[in-house]
Parts: C-alpha cells; sequence; structure tokens
C-alpha cells in the first residue's frame, strides 16, 4: 500500500509479516506498561525529576506505539491481547492522570488556606461591597 508523504510524493509502506508486527506491538505495549509502572512509582516517591522523565519517554512510547497499531489495524494484524493490554495501559494512565489532578486540586487547596489571599477594599460585580474572609465577626 502506498502513502503520500510530506512533499506529496508517494512511500511504499515497508512489508512487515504478522509475526514480525505481533512482536514488534508486544514489545512496544511491554516498554509502555514498564514504563507507566515507573511514572507511578515516581509518582509515590513526590520525585519531580523523575515524573518528568518517565513522562517524557512514555509520551514517546504511546506514540510508538499507536503508529504500531495504526499500521496493524490497515493490514488487519492487530492481536486481541495486545488490544487488551494496551487500553489498560491507557486505563492505568487516565487514572493516574485522575490521582494527579486531584492531588493538584488537594494542594491548590491548602494553599489558599495557608496563603489567604489578602482582602480586596472594591465592590463584587453585583454592586454590594466584599466583606473580608478572615475579619474576626461574626454575620447574623
Amino acid at each position: 500500500m502506498s502513502y503520500p508523504n510530506e512533499s506529496g510524493a508517494e512511500f511504499e509502506e515497508p512489508r512487515i509479516d504478522a509475526v514480525a508486527m505481533t512482536a514488534l506491538l508486544e514489545g512496544l505495549v511491554t516498554q509502555a506498561q514498564a514504563r507507566l509502572t515507573a511514572l507511578g512509582d515516581a509518582l509515590c516517591q513526590h520525585d519531580g525529576q523523575a515524573i518528568e522523565n518517565h513522562a517524557a519517554k512514555l509520551r514517546l512510547i504511546l506514540a510508538g506505539a499507536m503508529d504500531g497499531f495504526a499500521q496493524a489495524t490497515r493490514r488487519g494484524q492487530v492481536p486481541r491481547a495486545l488490544c487488551g493490554r494496551l487500553a489498560e495501559a491507557f486505563g492505568q494512565l487516565t487514572a493516574q492522570r485522575e490521582a494527579l489532578a486531584r492531588s493538584t486540586a488537594a494542594l491548590g487547596c491548602l494553599l489558599d488556606v495557608l496563603v489567604p489571599r489578602p482582602p480586596s477594599s472594591g465592590y463584587s460585580a453585583q454592586g454590594h461591597a466584599q466583606r473580608q474572609r478572615n475579619s474576626g465577626s461574626l454575620l447574623a
């Protein structure tokens, strides 16, 4: 099968037999799973440098995996077991992303408590004077 490249000329996609394609995809999924595990460990250890390193490598691996699966799909050579493993890896990635988002939101709330915003001396959008949150007085 031929595809146009960036200059408009066509190129032939290299022919890979089903066994070689399965081995290639197996390697990509295994790499993605290993990198996800390493990223999860770095998140648990709160190691920012390791998180950045593993996340960058994971992005490259997942991009390669998606390209490989796209080629295999065009040829009808996608093993079902590998599709399940890739879906599981994406599920794990989604769970890590959600946990990180929750942690970030909790940190934001903690910072709001520890570092309160300076009181505003202006008016709100409704035209009412804004009261200070920590003024020490109670409103009945």
